[in-house]
């Protein structure tokens, strides 16, 4: 690293600029992609635009980044540096996983109300809810406890659905 702003030392969590340039990039596990082919791909293409990764600070926090990059070249053509910018994105990433588990919650509800508006009997709605837990969380077996109340000095499983290697 050739220069830097103030920003970029904070961003990544160093205390000074020359506490940065020290960090060999060429061999960090910094981001989540190797720096050599950032650097085929600025040489071969001249810019990158838009890159999305994970970083890492300097005390292992996550940081999601946004970069973009273009290769300074002399007039014969040989790349003399890089020249970029790298924005600080671990908001909005924190922001879109929160969205897609909502989305994903919604539609989990979407296939339960399906479920139950589509059913003949409470039995076959129990039964094709339980499928679907099955589905939704990736399990080997789901039940259906009564009552459903964690106080209840005793319970019973009405139902239990297990998916067919393991019966």
């Amino acid at each position: 690293i050739l220069a830097s702003n103030p920003a970029l030392v904070r961003m990544l969590g160093f205390s000074s600029f020359e506490e940065l340039a020290e960090r060999n990039l060429e061999q960090d596990a910094n981001a989540s992609y190797a720096r050599s082919s950032f650097k085929e791909r600025l040489d071969r293409d001249g810019f990158i635009t838009g890159l999305e990764a994970l970083w890492h600070k300097q005390d292992g926090t996550p940081l999601y980044a946004r970069e973009n990059a273009q290769a300074i070249r002399d007039e014969n053509g040989n790349v003399l540096f890089y020249d970029g910018t790298v924005e600080d994105i671990t908001e909005r990433k924190g922001a879109e996983k929160v969205h897609q588990i909502y989305v994903s919650f919604l539609e989990t509800m979407r296939r339960v109300g399906q479920i139950i508006l589509r059913a003949e009997t409470s039995d076959e709605m129990l039964n094709n809810i339980l499928d679907e837990m099955l589905k939704v969380f990736g399990s080997d077996r789901a039940w259906l406890l009564f009552p459903c109340d964690p106080s209840a000095p005793t319970w019973f499983v009405p139902m239990e659905k297990t998916v067919p290697e393991f019966p």
